[in-house]
């Protein structure tokens, strides 16, 4: 038997991003995310959600002990 793949809609990838709705329409019209079409409705692939994170650069360690080191200095 066949897995069925989780889909999202336009919303839900939005929050699971961390992203307004307009990116998530930018990023389909590039073809970052697989959509489907089920009637009137886009839902994205979770996986290509999944693939496009897993696909973003590290940060470089250097900056991000620079940037927590800034930020504990501008606490009180």
């Amino acid at each position: 038997m066949q897995e069925i793949e989780r889909m999202v809609t336009h919303r839900q990838a939005a929050e699971a991003e961390g992203r307004g709705i307009t990116t998530i329409y930018k990023r389909l019209a590039r073809g970052e995310y697989d959509a489907v079409k089920d009637g009137k409705s886009t839902l994205i692939l979770w996986s290509s959600v999944l693939r496009r994170r897993a696909s973003l650069p590290k940060p470089h360690t250097a900056c991000a002990k620079a940037r927590s080191a800034f930020r504990r200095s501008l606490r009180p």
